[in-house]
C-alpha cells in the first residue's frame, strides 16, 4: 500500500490530527520544530506502540512505515511492539480474573 493511500486510513481511523495547525499537533504529541521534545524516530515509535495497544491496524501500517522512514531498526520496532502488547495485555488479564471472580 502507498504511503497516501495507509495515510488516508490512518487520518480515517484518527491516528493523527484531522488538520495540520499546530495546536493539533501539538496535542498529538507531533511538536513543531522550535518546540521539538522528542526526535521523529521516538515520537513514530510510542505511535507503534499505541497503535498496537488501539489494535489499530491502519495506525500500525503508517506509523512503522514512518517509523522505518526516521530510522527505526527492526530491533526497536520490535521492543516498541512487544511493550504494547504487554500494556494491552493487562486489562485483558483483569477482565479475566473479574469474570472468575464473580463465578463466570
Amino acid at each position: 500500500m502507498d504511503k497516501k493511500t495507509l495515510e488516508t486510513h490512518a487520518r480515517l481511523r484518527g491516528c493523527f490530527p484531522q488538520t495540520d495547525n499546530a495546536e493539533d499537533r501539538k496535542k498529538a504529541g507531533q511538536m513543531d520544530n522550535s518546540a521539538k521534545v522528542m526526535d521523529s524516530k521516538t515520537l513514530e515509535l510510542i505511535a507503534v506502540g499505541a497503535s498496537v495497544a488501539a489494535c489499530c491496524i491502519p495506525c500500525l501500517e503508517y506509523h512503522v512505515k514512518a517509523a522505518r522512514e526516521a530510522g527505526a531498526s527492526h530491533a526497536e520496532l520490535a521492543s516498541a511492539i512487544n511493550m504494547a502488547k504487554k500494556v494491552r495485555q493487562t486489562p485483558m488479564d483483569k477482565i479475566d480474573q473479574k469474570c472468575e471472580e464473580l463465578g463466570i
